[in-house]
């Protein structure tokens, strides 16, 4: 029992990491070179791991990672298709160095039972669902706390809904959260863990919160849970399903060991205990009021390596009590070994899960009318297709061997990059238990020497096994399998490499401590050594704990070279393990936090190429560390209604795991060949090609005349690059404190350089000088000094006596209504109120009806006059005037000279035009 719970643990991580991995993404940039691309990704009609699925109106919606497809729902048929839009980038937020950290321990058997822990794999949110209103909207969860709505016929995005604050009552609680559409009302479960620090027999308790809310986020009702403590089992955190009946009237929802049937004032009527049946269910709808389905994994079938089927629970009332009959179950057909979603509408089932053992990753997706099951969609199925691919080997011919994850066949491509012909990988030898039970492999490296292919196999992501391919007989053997059921040396192997039949796999087990350790399998699949590289701190002392995820041998000089993923620094050992040169990597990402993740290399002559899997790209680097160029363009193609439109941007990457070279052709004529594991494809790119990008700057000299001290401007720095479709990474600053940076650095062309010039700090009426420096972190230049010239201007406003027209700065005209015309009275000249505060000033003007006083305010300034008095008060002193302002026809005029000097204003006056010319800040 508890080897099968382990087992179930591990399947639910990795369909947790590679769901999440793709879920969402945005583009940045970088290089160009020669470029031909392998492979393709799905095309319009196939379903790229759903995640969810609903039904309304004879349509089928599938949410995938790639966006929203709509189905006939009688025959399968594929209609449309609509992306969705997001800001939040997961798989560029999640932390997968950690993440793999914890993946090579899940064979110690440890639980994972803190959810504060689970953020990491994007549990503290929303979980990504889907649902259709009654009013014919699509609501999905675009990141972890927004909704998004869009238009079901057109895909057009109508409107967001930000959905309300989750308590976080200390730092170290979580949140995560479900929600489920009902006709017009979305429903919202939010599980919360508080930590108990004064309980130390308890690690945290959870507390529930049920929302409900219309279509525009109004919330309609909030429930609040009574205290509810849950086990310590595996992921016992999660709510891994919630639904709302369709009279709304009672909830049901999932977590690891039960299933709670709640009605809407938050009473709990029914806990239904798995444990107690043998059976985890993980996925739970409502039919109807009365019915409800439910799925999981059943032990017996599990054991039997059944598929997963739906089981109804009847609601049953009595006067005493509620509870579930569970009657017949429905049987479905090679359903497929993990629920992954059920969403009941209309009485129409739809039912996601992921494959049976041997092929996990191939997800079935079901629409059920009348218990009649409808298959809807696959990928991949077509020869050529790739799915998430991270495990590559280049032959001497250039032929790229390569497979998707979880599949149980090797794609072959010729040196033109054309699809020649699938290698079935026969489970029974390189994946199973004793040739009995197959599993799905998780192959994570591939090499080639002589006539074997060798594959790294993560046996269910717990220990590692190698196997080999000959190519003369066509025949697979398994050389070595580590113990599945006990604590492993060796989880998982990202890196081995292969030298006169003897394998050298790099341990992924950070248990070994912070030394690269290596173990060599001979020919007969006998582990023959533990090879610790072991150093001194004082040769290497690195800020994070190292992280070795690739290494080569380099047979020629007999020395082996060690990458640190954690602090991108390689490490370099001769044949007796003794360090030769510590390799720090020379660059500059922008946000490191977000930034820089090398997660493979290879070497060529005296080079290294290595890809940063979070910014996606390649990096070219001297044996010195420092950067000589770099390729690659974050992004995301679009799904393409053939394969040929793969082809296209064959300079973007999103996920550029792995760089391969042709083993023994490393000459710089040689291509590279690189995963693009988010966007289905490789890329073959010629060395010879690389070159660094060039920025040019028209100018480097930019004037900004007749600036506005009373405004704040955005403007971008003009810019070219060569080549045109390449891509730099830059940062700004600036020597004045006028200018600031929208955002400090990005990447040149996808992040214009954009700068704000805030002319309330600007000298008026004169011309202000400063500069920006723009810097390269990765190119030869360092920086270019680009000089800002600003002519600052205030308002300078010409008023004619009795001409109904102001001009201000010389060129814009005014109108000015017919109380509003300056007029000169006693041989002084008067103006309106409004026009002085509402056109020169931009002061706040306040009337006072019980004195006849009117007030002027700008900034520290205050002025007050008062109608037919000779007298003022300024800043609270009062003083006295000549010409006091008065009231003709309805409007108040006051003294322009004394206003426009008292706050802050310089006034000339030509008598020739009989013309006043106001200067506001006053002119020098």
């Amino acid at each position: 029992m508890q080897d099968s719970k382990k087992a179930i643990s591990l399947c639910i991580v990795l369909f947790m990491m590679f769901s999440l991995v793709l879920f969402f993404s945005h583009p940045s940039a970088s290089g160009q070179a020669e470029t031909s691309i392998i492979g393709y990704g799905p095309v319009e009609g196939d379903i790229v791991m759903p995640i969810t699925s609903t039904y309304a109106n004879g349509i089928v919606y599938v949410l995938d990672i790639l966006g929203v497809s709509q189905f006939d729902a009688s025959n399968g048929t594929f209609l449309q298709s609509f992306p969705i839009q997001s800001e939040t980038n997961t798989y560029k937020n999640l932390n997968l160095i950690e993440m793999l950290r914890m993946l090579s321990t899940l064979d110690s058997g440890d639980a994972i039972t803190d959810p504060t822990q689970t953020s990491f794999l994007g549990i503290d949110g929303i979980v990504p669902s889907m649902g259709i209103t009654k009013s014919n909207e699509c609501i999905v969860a675009e990141d972890w706390d927004t909704l998004g709505v869009y238009a079901i016929d057109n895909g057009e995005r109508i409107r967001s809904i930000t959905l309300p604050a989750l308590s976080k009552p200390q730092e170290d609680s979580a949140c995560s959260s479900l929600f489920h559409v009902v006709g017009d009302h979305i429903h919202i479960l939010s599980l919360e863990h508080v930590r108990l620090h004064d309980n130390p027999d308890e690690n945290y308790k959870t507390r529930l919160v049920w929302r409900s809310m219309d279509t525009s986020g109004n919330e309609i009702q909030r429930v609040v849970l009574n205290d509810t403590y849950f086990d310590s089992m595996f992921y016992s955190p999660l709510i891994s399903s919630f639904a709302v009946s369709p009279d709304e009237s009672k909830f049901v929802f999932c977590t690891s060991s039960c299933l709670f049937l709640v009605d809407a004032e938050g009473n709990t009527l029914v806990e239904y205990n798995f444990e107690e049946l043998d059976e985890f269910i993980n996925v739970v709808s409502f039919f109807n009021n009365t019915t409800l389905y439910t799925s999981g994994l059943n032990m017996d079938a599990f054991m039997s390596l059944e598929g997963c089927n739906l089981s109804p629970l009847k609601i049953q009332h009595d006067e005493k009590q509620t509870s579930l009959q569970k009657q017949d179950p429905i049987i479905l057909q090679e359903a497929g070994f993990l629920p992954i979603s059920l969403q009941i509408s209309d009485e129409v089932v739809q039912f996601i899960t992921m494959g049976m053992m041997e092929d996990f990753f191939q997800y079935r997706t079901f629409c059920i009318q009348e218990d009649t099951p409808l298959s809807i969609g696959s990928y991949p199925s077509a020869d050529g297709q790739i799915c998430g691919s991270i495990a590559c080997v280049i032959d001497e011919n250039h032929w790229l061997y390569e497979t998707s994850i979880g599949q149980d066949y090797i794609n072959v491509f010729n040196e033109q990059g054309m699809f020649e012909k699938r290698i079935p990988i026969d489970l029974g030898i390189v994946s199973s238990i004793m040739g009995i039970i197959s599993f799905f492999p998780i192959i994570l490296d591939m090499e080639i020497e002589g006539d074997y292919l060798y594959l790294s196999n993560a046996f269910v992501m717990s220990t590692l096994s190698i196997a080999r391919y000959s190519f003369e007989t066509e025949q697979w053997e398994l050389l070595f399998a580590d113990n599945f059921m006990n604590d492993s040396a060796l989880p998982f192997s990202t890196s081995i490499e292969v030298v006169d039949e003897t394998v050298y796999a790099l341990s992924s087990n950070n248990k070994e401590g912070d030394y690269p350790v290596v173990y060599t399998i001979d020919s007969w699949g006998d582990l023959e050594e533990e090879l610790h590289f072991i150093y001194e701190s004082s040769d290497y002392d690195p800020p994070e704990t190292p992280f070795w995820l690739d290494f080569c041998y380099d047979t020629q000089e007999e020395l082996l070279y060690f990458l640190d993923a954690a602090n991108k620094t390689f490490l370099v050992f001769d044949s007796d393990m003794d360090l030769m040169d510590v390799i720090p990597l020379q660059f500059k990402p922008i946000e490191s936090k977000l930034w820089g993740m090398f997660s493979s290399f290879t070497l060529c002559e005296d080079t290294f190429y290595v890809t940063d899997v979070m910014a996606d790209i390649v990096y070219h680097f001297n044996m010195q560390g420092n950067m000589m160029g770099m390729y690659g363009k974050q992004g995301t193609i679009t799904v393409g209604k053939t394969k040929e439109q793969y082809q296209e941007n064959p300079h973007v990457f999103f996920g550029a795991w792995k760089v391969r070279m042709a083993k023994n052709h490393t000459t710089k004529s040689d291509p590279f060949y690189v995963s693009d594991f988010g966007n289905f494809r490789y890329h073959k790119v010629f060395q010879e090609m690389l070159q660094q990008p060039k920025p040019y700057f028209p100018s480097i000299s930019i004037l900004h005349d007749k600036f506005s001290v009373f405004s704040k401007n955005s403007f971008s720095i003009p810019c070219t690059v060569e080549p045109k479709d390449a891509g730099f990474s830059y940062t700004l600053s600036s020597d004045a404190p006028w200018i600031t940076f929208p955002k400090s650095g990005g990447v040149y062309p996808t992040d214009p350089m954009n700068y704000e010039i805030d002319g309330t700090q600007l000298k008026c009426w004169d011309i202000n000088n400063a500069n920006i420096i723009v810097s390269f972190p990765d190119l030869e230049i360092d920086e270019k000094w680009i000089e800002i010239s600003v002519n600052a201007i205030g308002n300078k406003i010409a008023l004619q006596i009795g001409s109904s027209v102001a001009i201000l700065n010389d060129t814009i005209e005014i109108p000015l209504d017919k109380g509003s015309i300056p007029t000169i009275f006693e041989g002084r000249t008067y103006v309106a109120i409004r026009f002085l505060s509402e056109e020169v000033f931009r002061a706040e003007v306040d009337w006072n009806a019980e004195d006849r006083s009117v007030t002027f305010r700008k900034d520290t300034l205050t002025v007050t006059l008062f109608i037919g008095k000779k007298t003022a008060i300024v800043n609270g002193k009062e003083i006295s005037i000549d010409a006091p302002p008065m009231i003709i026809e309805g409007r108040t005029l006051v003294p322009l000279r004394f206003i426009s000097e008292n706050l802050g204003a310089s006034v000339e006056w030509e008598a020739k035009t009989q013309t006043v010319t106001l200067y506001y800040p006053k002119a020098p």
